[in-house]
């Protein structure tokens, strides 16, 4: 005769395989975020059940140096807030692996998306102090590359203060004229602003000295006629 008996095998979970990051991750980041500033959580799977997640590295892509990994967990953070320029590049690639303590994930590539952000507009070339001299009509326009915005299609308007009585703005063509006379010697300061259309602005400054010019004597009080005796 003979006994048929039953028995269990129990298969031990070796750690064989690799982790596999999940392929397609992207995150979003307004440019010029600061140092620090939360991106995303970099995902991925490892079909064995033994071995922790661990070891997330950057090993490359064009924003290797301005964002960093959280070896731990797979955040990424903001490490060089510089290298966040929307106008400059829009967007930026990681390219990220990860290990289960035994075996190395292949390198996926992450992509982080910069937002536009408005940004303040810029004095490039500062306006020179100017010189008018009394009673000669005076004209000055200061160029048109003295302020610089970088976001894509913003405008600067402009306006200006500490405009003396004789002095005009033409703030269209970045113009200021007028005659100054001889009350109006001596040194002033003009502020001129420039706003963009988020309404950020930026302001420089110049001296405009009025200087003499001789006049020619007049009579202040009349000599009268006069009478003589023989």
């Amino acid at each position: 005769s003979s006994t048929t008996r039953g028995f269990l095998i129990n298969l031990v979970d070796q750690n064989d395989n690799a982790p596999i990051i999940q392929l397609g991750q992207s995150f979003s980041i307004v440019e010029n975020s600061a140092n620090g500033t939360n991106v995303g959580v970099v995902t991925a799977t490892d079909v064995d059940s033994v071995g922790l997640l661990q070891n997330w590295t950057i090993v490359g892509g064009t924003g290797s140096s301005a964002f960093a990994i959280d070896a731990a967990t797979g955040q990424i953070t903001v490490a060089d807030l510089n290298q966040l320029n929307f106008e400059t590049n829009s967007s930026l690639i990681l390219q990220v692996t990860v290990s289960d303590g035994l075996n190395v994930a292949a390198t996926q590539s992450i992509t982080i998306n910069l937002t536009n952000a408005n940004e303040t507009p810029a004095v490039t070339n500062a306006i020179a102090n100017q010189v008018a001299s009394e009673d000669v009509p005076f004209s000055f326009q200061f160029a048109a590359n003295t302020f610089n915005d970088v976001d894509a299609g913003d405008n600067l308007t402009y306006a200006a203060s500490g405009i003396p009585a004789w002095l005009t703005f033409d703030a269209a063509t970045r113009t200021f004229s007028g005659t100054p006379t001889n009350a109006d010697l001596g040194v002033g300061t003009i502020i001129v602003r420039a706003t963009d259309l988020a309404g950020a602005f930026v302001e420089d400054s110049f001296d405009i000295v009025v200087s003499n010019t001789n006049d020619a004597p007049t009579i202040v009080n009349p000599i009268g006629d006069q009478n003589a005796t023989e």
